[in-house]
């Protein structure tokens, strides 16, 4: 197979799967706003609720994009200090600190964005009592609430 025939072909499925990604997270992004307006919250809150879902997964894909792209010094670091053994949980754990630098750095650079997204965050969840018993639950679970 010559070099423009697998081009073709990585290029096509490329966009085939994109297609249906995009496509998939618009059925889940309808399927949320639906679930959200059937329990009593108005249409305008779960369409808010459903906005700063999508921008969240966004910051989180932006995140990871930065991290695993053009960092090789991260990566180095992870193995020099031993924590890149095959251990996923040493990974998990050394991406959740890259995160928190990053949400930190942000927070710090643009403090008037992070108040706006902290009052909009707790609009929604002051807003819906189905959406408190969700997080109590979930900080339940995980033992950070008693």
């Amino acid at each position: 197979m010559s070099l423009v025939a697998r081009t073709v072909a990585t290029v096509a499925a490329t966009l085939t799967v994109t297609g249906l990604v995009i496509g998939a997270s618009g059925f889940l992004t309808a399927a949320l706003y639906l679930y959200l307006v059937s329990v009593p919250l108005p249409p305008a809150l779960a369409s808010l609720v459903v906005g700063l879902a999508l921008i969240g997964v966004a910051l989180l894909v932006i995140v990871a994009a930065r991290i695993a792209a053009g960092r090789p010094a991260a990566r180095r670091w992870l193995r020099s200090a031993g924590h890149d053994n095959g251990n996923a949980g040493w990974g998990a754990a050394a991406f959740g600190g890259r995160v928190a630098r990053e949400a930190e750095a942000a927070t710090e650079a643009h403090p008037y964005g992070a108040a706006l997204f902290a009052f909009l965050a707790g609009l929604a969840l002051g807003g819906s009592p189905e959406l408190q018993d969700i997080i109590k639950t979930a900080l339940k679970a995980t033992g950070a609430q008693r």
